[in-house]
């Protein structure tokens, strides 16, 4: 990070993206010791907003290690802001925390963490993150067992994501899922086989695709 000592921020950015444990060739013990040097360096940081995105991107990176000590840093996060952008930020980190809460069975946790994101997202209007709130709250619904109209749920947000690749596979994926438990295969199988070709030109895959990693998000 030499091209960045003069700005810690970005430093201690880059720092927490190679931290995630996303496909790749290094072991866990390389995304720690980045994100280790990245805390050294948050605590230089003046500005609160940027720690909070700091803390809260770390936060995401540790559950996606499986590390413990990501419930610690979870535990000091707000659960509010004082201005608009703060309120966004802090709800986009509740969202990951949900998600990976989700990923470590932690299935009361993901509700919480969840219902706060929700709140803050409805009350700044931002439409697309409470839309990416409800596709892991139907993801909970599954992993929890309450799947009363959860197929029709699956099905809406399906339809409402079809330009975001990511996400719409997800609901495609949970759609495959619940029409596999009923015992219905071939509707199973449908499902993920025309997810791909039924995504706009735009959003279209390339042969060197990969399923992408939608969590977590890192604002």
């Amino acid at each position: 990070m030499a091209n960045l000592d003069h700005d810690p921020v970005e430093a201690a950015r880059a720092m927490t993206y190679l931290g995630w444990a996303y496909a790749g060739p290094w072991p866990a013990s390389t995304h720690r010791r980045w994100l280790d040097r990245a805390a050294e360096l948050t605590a230089e940081v003046d500005s609160p907003a940027e720690r909070l995105n700091l803390a809260g991107n770390r936060a995401a990176a540790l559950l996606m290690l499986g590390e413990e000590e990501a419930w610690d840093v979870v535990a000091d996060l707000p659960i509010d802001g004082a201005a608009s952008a703060e309120r966004l930020d802090v709800a986009r980190i509740h969202v990951n925390v949900g998600t990976g809460a989700l990923i470590w069975g932690r299935y009361a946790d993901a509700e919480e963490h969840l219902a706060v994101a929700m709140r803050l997202a409805e009350a700044e209007q931002a439409s697309r993150l409470q839309h990416n709130v409800r596709l892991e709250q139907a993801n909970l619904a599954w992993f929890t067992g309450r799947w009363e109209g959860l197929a029709e749920r699956s099905a809406a947000l399906a339809d409402a994501d079809r330009d975001r690749p990511a996400y719409y596979l997800g609901s495609i994926r949970l759609a495959a899922r619940l029409a596999a438990a009923a015992g219905r295969r071939r509707a199973a199988g449908s499902s993920s086989g025309w997810s791909l070709r039924s995504l706009p030109v735009s959003a279209q895959p390339t042969t060197r695709w990969r399923p992408p990693l939608r969590w977590p998000d890192c604002g």
